[in-house]
């Protein structure tokens, strides 16, 4: 599928993956933790769920003097005008295959979505470490199929530096595992001292930085 001798790499493609997707990958433990986030719970279009702690609204547009009350979450993003995507997309990872051809896509480098920052807004440490080592596990299973098509970040949790350095030293010689991204709770910049035992051992995995920022989810 290469053009003119190159290949196309797309760096920014979000996986989610669905709360009820990964929920099938954590804990006892974990499920019983989330039962408190029940009233965050959000449908999607295809049924698939997410929760969302934290939203900000950006209501007023260029050049207006008023707000103006949008319909939902990310309600102005358009998206690319074709097609929609298969509902089975992070079911199946053949989907996305089959999404990639059709956009000519050789590589997908994937990142969570961003309802996936909620968990640096609340103070359940266990819960949101516990969601990232679950998100690892899928995304072993997920990519396995196309281990030279699809890859990602490994998740890194700034409130939890052993257990971040422990993530990459488990996942960081994965075939998916390409980049770690690091959640930081929104008062804690990047570049804290505190996060240098994580940037080390990319370095010792050879694991590229990867860096998303959002206005809309935390840590914004």
């Amino acid at each position: 599928m290469a053009r003119n001798g190159f290949k196309v790499f797309d760096s920014d493609t979000h996986v989610g993956p669905h709360a009820d997707i990964l929920e099938r990958y954590t804990t006892a433990d974990i499920k019983e933790r989330l039962k408190a986030w029940e009233p965050l719970k959000a449908t999607g279009k295809g049924g698939h769920t997410s929760y969302r702690k934290g939203v900000r609204k950006y209501e007023r547009r260029l050049g207006t003097a008023e707000p103006v009350a949008q319909k939902g979450y990310m309600a102005g993003f358009t998206g690319a005008h074709r097609a929609s995507p298969s509902p089975l997309l992070e079911d199946d990872p053949a989907e996305r295959i089959k999404d990639m051809d059709l956009e000519g896509v050789d590589v997908n480098l994937m990142l969570p979505s961003g309802w996936f920052g909620s968990f640096t807004a609340d103070n359940d440490l266990v819960l949101e470490t516990g969601m990232y080592r679950a998100y690892h596990q899928w995304m072993e299973d997920y990519c396995k199929p196309y281990p030279d098509r699809l890859g990602g970040v490994i998740l890194c949790s700034a409130r939890d530096i052993p257990g971040s350095v422990a993530e990459i030293k488990k996942w960081g010689k994965s075939r998916w595992a390409w980049a770690i991204m690091v959640y930081a709770p929104a008062d804690m910049p990047l570049d804290h001292p505190d996060l240098e035992p994580v940037w080390a051992e990319a370095q010792e995995h050879d694991l590229a930085i990867a860096l998303h920022t959002f206005t809309v989810m935390p840590p914004y």
